[in-house]
């Protein structure tokens, strides 16, 4: 009797182990093939968007040749789809500059209301990607590439302006041995000079005389007011150690 039930205890101990033996593997087996579960999703973050092509231009304007001291050789201008400025010389690389507020909306106009042409008349290209229905008279194009060409002198000018003055800033710099924060611009404006000396004129030298464009800029630093002259083509001349009757005032306006 006692072997029996010894028998009989053994019997079910084998069996239980057996058993535990068989699920082991399986749940071992499952948990590795099942997906791992996932934490709350993280939004993924926003990919930078390329600047948009200049390929896709909604406006390509191109002058071969100048009459005016901002436009060279061959000037470029170009709007992209999110109404920036593409512009410069055409054998260089294009800055970026904006509409103004009065451009855009004169721009958008335009654009939203016209149908795309190409425009060609004398030195002056145009490629318009109007996104509007009416087709552009004859007198739209011409002021829409007079409009174009505005915007270039526009952006240019202050390109120029902005050099000019830097290079001003640095010379009063070099001559008084202050920092760039000690010098205030009191002002810098258009003007002509009566030559192109740009009104500083040197004995026993020849200067030609012809209408300059150019700026007159004035700066302070210490409590002194300097002045500073220069063209549309990059010459910035000093007016301190000129004799004072050699200076030349600009042309009436």
């Amino acid at each position: 009797m006692l072997k029996s039930v010894w028998f009989l205890a053994g019997f079910l101990f084998a069996l239980a182990l057996g058993g535990l033996l068989v699920v082991l593997p399986t749940v071992g087996s499952g948990a590795g093939n099942a997906p791992v579960a996932a934490p709350a999703e993280i939004p993924a973050p926003a990919e930078a968007q390329p600047a948009p092509s200049v390929a896709s231009a909604g406006l390509h304007w191109v002058r071969q040749g100048g009459g005016h001291p901002l436009l060279g050789a061959c000037s470029r201008l170009e709007i992209d789809a999110a109404w920036q400025i593409h512009y410069g010389p055409c054998d260089q690389g294009t800055r970026l500059a904006y509409l103004s507020e009065g451009e855009l909306a004169w721009y958008q106009a335009y654009i939203l209301t016209l149908a795309p042409f190409d425009y060609r008349a004398g030195a002056i290209t145009l490629a318009f990607a109007g996104q509007g229905s009416r087709p552009a008279s004859a007198q739209e194009q011409a002021a829409l590439a007079a409009w174009a060409e505005g915007v270039y002198t526009r952006v240019m000018g202050e390109e120029q302006r902005a050099n000019l003055l830097a290079q001003a800033r640095l010379d009063l710099m070099a001559r008084r041995g202050v920092g760039i924060e000690a010098i205030q611009v009191l002002a810098i404006e258009p003007v002509r000079w009566p030559d192109a000396c740009l009104g500083l004129r040197q004995p026993g030298v020849a200067c030609t005389r012809v209408s300059t464009p150019g700026y007159r800029i004035i700066l302070a630093t210490g409590g002194e007011t300097i002045e500073y002259r220069a063209d549309a083509y990059g010459l910035v001349r000093a007016v301190a150690g000129h004799p004072a009757h050699l200076v030349v005032p600009p042309l009436a306006p």
